[in-house]
């Protein structure tokens, strides 16, 4: 569920649904003892995608120009 009860009643973002779409294990940050829920999420929002980190370093990495399957006139329009 990607939200649960506030405490005045409202709906507010449930921290493990946060984790989740971060793409972290269940209970990386939301099992750690003495978070609060804000601090939980502050750390969740700070913190960097694992995959989309993954994918960037991978790229970052080869040998391959960041260009290679992008036309002139895509590049002139991307901006």
């Amino acid at each position: 569920m990607p939200t649960e009860a506030a405490p005045r009643g409202g709906r507010r973002l449930h921290a493990p649904f946060a984790e989740w779409m971060m793409g972290l294990v269940p209970g990386h940050v939301t099992a750690v003892e003495g978070l609060t829920r804000t601090q939980q999420l502050k750390a969740i929002g700070n913190g960097v995608v694992p995959l989309q980190a993954f994918v960037a370093y991978a790229f970052l990495m080869s040998d391959e120009p960041a260009t290679q399957n992008v036309s002139e006139s895509e590049q002139m329009t991307a901006f």
